[in-house]
Parts: C-alpha cells; sequence; structure tokens
C-alpha cells in the first residue's frame, strides 16, 4: 500500500512538474526605460500613455523565435516601464530549459503581429537575441533587464516611422527647392 502512494504520489509530482512554465521578471525600472529613437542616436523616454504593447519571442535556436502568447502593456503609472505579470511565464517553456529570447515592442494597433507593425505601424523596436535561463513558476522569475542587470537586455530603443503625411509634406518640400534652385 506505501509503495502505490509513494508511486502515485511520485507520478504527480512529476505531472505537475512537467506542465510547470518557466518564468522571467521584467524589472526594467526608472534607470532602464523604454525610449524613443527620436533621430539617429538621439533618445528620449517612452511617453505615460503611448499605446505600446510588448512582447516576448523565444525558442530553442536563435533562428527560431515565436511570440509568446501573453502580451505586456505599458505602465498606466510610469512611463517606460513594461507592465506585465510578475512573474511572466513562458508558456511551453519548462522551468530551468536555456532557451534564446528577445524583446519587442511595437504599436498596438497591430495586436499581436509584430512583424506587421515594423512593416506598416507608425513605432517598433526589438532587443538582440540572448540566452535565458527559465526560473521556477512560483518566481521570483529570472530577471532579464534591470537597471543592474543590463548585460542580457539594455533598454529597448523604438524606432517612429513618420507619418506618410509628413513623408509626402518632406518630399513636397524637397521639390520645391529643387524647381527653385533649377530657376536661379
Amino acid at each position: 500500500m506505501k509503495k502505490t502512494l509513494l508511486t502515485l504520489a511520485f507520478a504527480a509530482l512529476a505531472a505537475v512538474t512537467s506542465y510547470a512554465q518557466g518564468t522571467i521578471t521584467f524589472a526594467n525600472t526608472t534607470l532602464s526605460r523604454v525610449q524613443w529613437e527620436t533621430s539617429p542616436g538621439v533618445y528620449a523616454n517612452v511617453d505615460l500613455n503611448a499605446p505600446i504593447v510588448y512582447g516576448v519571442f523565444w525558442g530553442s535556436s536563435a533562428d527560431n523565435l515565436a511570440l509568446n502568447p501573453t502580451l505586456g502593456t505599458a505602465s498606466a503609472t510610469s512611463a517606460g516601464i513594461i507592465s506585465a505579470g510578475s512573474p511572466y511565464q513562458i508558456e511551453g517553456g519548462a522551468v530551468g530549459a536555456t532557451v534564446f529570447m528577445k524583446i519587442a515592442g511595437w504599436d498596438s494597433s497591430f495586436g499581436n503581429n509584430f512583424t506587421a507593425a515594423k512593416t506598416g505601424g507608425r513605432y517598433y523596436g526589438e532587443t538582440g537575441v540572448r540566452q535565458i535561463t527559465l526560473a521556477a513558476t512560483a518566481g521570483p522569475g529570472t530577471v532579464i533587464w534591470s537597471s543592474a542587470n543590463t548585460a542580457l537586455f539594455q533598454p529597448l530603443k523604438l524606432n517612429i516611422v513618420p507619418e506618410p503625411s509628413v513623408i509626402a509634406l518632406g518630399a513636397l518640400g524637397l521639390g520645391a527647392l529643387l524647381l527653385r534652385r533649377r530657376k536661379a
């Protein structure tokens, strides 16, 4: 009887462990805020109410990353801070597994489609790919991004894509300058 109970307890523990999700923790602070690249090499903190979603792309190799189904959002109280559950679960990632990962941010009007936001959105950005060891489900999660630990992920820089009307206005101005120069 004892052997049967012990075997059942071990099987239950193994089943729970096999379904446990590995975790990470977003710990970006005021010292490691998400930023806009306002012009090449010039950065400013992201606005508090900027409509941005953040996603974790992960996989078993750097060339095979997929978006984790759960998205983070911008904090409603501190500009440039990622608001996501803590610990943030990597769905399908096993506890203790070493995975490849990158963090991306993009225009929330594109939902969970980072590729579409990157090709047609107003803003987007992504970090480099890093190797991360996933922590236990109970947390606190592997801290991936903080002012004390930027070796894993540097603060995210978002590119701002000009509106089409701004591009058209710039082209019109350039054309006017060329016509004026030609007449002179």
